[in-house]
């Protein structure tokens, strides 16, 4: 077949359909269309995917049925006002960093945000002030709201504060405790509520950013509520002037948004409104069924982190050999974990999973051991033991983002500056953001990672070159 006539991507999302692998890792949904969504199948996409035409309002300026739906969603999650996201969350992130940062303004945020919130620091021209966050098993946790308190007793003049919950192993920030520091002080806080945009449909649940008042919350719908891949929801508290956090979010998102990613947002509201605390209390039920499975049955180990509230949908395994290796033994059995770490596998437990998907998990691992041996292919153990050393900044992100750079050998960054970031996606986390000095500690973890063949976001994903600052 001449290369013109040849389709890559079509044909690798054919093959991997044809695997029929069972998924626990975003999108929500799973492949299985939303109720609403359900009698336009035979359609297909194609024939939902229309402009701003008569009758269907228009996202930047809604006064229909856009703004009617964006009214029933901040009623559901306890908003003010919500704003229907068709470019990730990523986007509502970066409109929270310009609503509140700015030059020479003081964000405070932990260090393993997500790369979006980096991202608006760049943008907005911010100070970043990070919050440490508590480590185990080589897994950033989440931040203790005593470290807040410390911070914020040292940076009384902080323009907001940005914390994640849950995070992306499933410990959730005391939301609480963090608002009544914030509120007493007059700070505003933002919380990066993206994979738990189910929190607040039930008390069974680890309290949710809307339930404690949070100035401004973000939720990946697609991730964790259903709707399709890149709609998310950016929710405003009284504080928020909806006329402005417009006003940047039409900077940053396309003047072509996607009808079907808005109308997925919309079926995902009315599930989630009708359906949402039931699914959720059942998926909770199944995945603590799963753990107490494996704990009596299997060698697996299930992580907890007794210092935080966990969401039960966040299933964390120790893998006895490399979490990468682990990935591909369980890949090769039908089952499509969401993230392969050093020595640990992830999987995200779903308000679309059924008992049958849950069985299929628990005898796939039942059978699988965690050490593996040769015929498992689990390799020998090297694993990031501690947190890496928190780089030294010689630059503001924003300051460094604007000089020149050249790519140099891993080997020889040594002492050089930063100049991209380093990102293992999954999760998203940066390992290096632009202006952080390459100190020893963090060169031997990104040799860690290359080894490994951790999947990584930079100009060079193999890690065998980096950008760095050209003085």
């Amino acid at each position: 077949m001449p290369a013109q006539e040849e389709a890559p991507l079509l044909e690798a999302l054919k093959s991997h359909i044809k695997a029929r692998r069972v998924p626990f890792h975003v999108p929500a949904h799973l492949g299985r269309p939303l109720p609403g969504f359900a009698g336009l199948e035979t359609r297909g996409l194609f024939s939902l995917d229309v402009t701003e035409l008569p009758g269907l309002d228009d996202l930047h300026c809604p006064t229909g049925p856009l703004f009617e739906a964006q009214e029933l969603a901040a009623e559901l999650f306890g908003a003010i006002s919500t704003f229907f996201l068709v470019n990730g969350v990523t986007a509502g992130v970066l409109a929270a960093h310009l609503y509140y940062g700015g030059k020479g303004k003081k964000i405070l945020l932990p260090r393993d945000a997500h790369r979006s919130h980096y991202s608006g620091l760049i943008l907005a021209g911010s100070t970043p002030v990070y919050l440490p966050a508590l480590w185990q098993e080589g897994i950033p946790v989440n931040v203790q709201a005593k470290d807040l308190e410390v911070a914020l007793a040292e940076h009384p003049d902080a323009a907001a504060v940005f914390v994640t919950s849950p995070g992306y192993h499933g410990a959730c920030a005391d939301l609480a405790l963090i608002r009544e520091l914030t509120g007493s002080r007059g700070i505003p806080l933002v919380v990066d509520e993206a994979h738990g945009t189910y929190l607040s449909l039930s008390p069974k649940f680890p309290t949710g950013a809307g339930e404690v008042g949070a100035d401004m919350w973000l939720q990946s719908t697609h991730k964790t509520g259903g709707a399709l891949t890149q709609g998310g929801m950016l929710h405003g508290g009284p504080q928020v002037d909806p006329a402005r956090l417009r006003f940047f979010l039409g900077l940053l998102e396309t003047s072509s948004p996607s009808y079907p990613i808005m109308a997925s947002l919309d079926e995902a509201r009315r599930f989630l409104a009708l359906e949402g605390r039931k699914r959720a209390e059942e998926a909770a039920d199944l995945s603590y069924g799963l753990r107490s499975d494996l704990e009596a049955n299997s060698p697996w180990q299930v992580l907890a982190f007794p210092s935080f509230a966990a969401d039960p949908l966040k299933l964390v395994l120790r893998a006895g050999g490399s979490g990468p290796e682990a990935l591909e033994a369980l890949r090769r059995r039908g089952v499509e974990p969401e993230l392969a770490g050093f020595k640990h596998v992830l999987f995200l437990i779903s308000l679309f999973h059924t008992s049958k998907d849950i069985a299929f998990l628990r005898d796939t691992l039942v059978k699988l051991k965690p050490e593996g041996g040769h015929e498992e292919g689990f390799g020998t153990p090297n694993f990031l033991q501690v947190p890496p050393p928190l780089p030294r900044q010689v630059l503001l992100p924003a300051q460094a983002a604007a000089c020149t750079s050249r790519a140099v050998p891993l080997e020889e960054a040594l002492g050089r500056v930063a100049a991209e970031m380093v990102v293992p996606s999954p999760p998203g986390i940066p390992l290096l953001v632009p202006g952080e000095e390459i100190g020893p500690g963090v060169l031997n973890l990104l040799t860690q990672l290359r080894r490994a063949g951790l999947k990584c976001q930079l100009a060079d994903p193999a890690l065998n070159t980096l950008k760095v600052l050209e003085k």
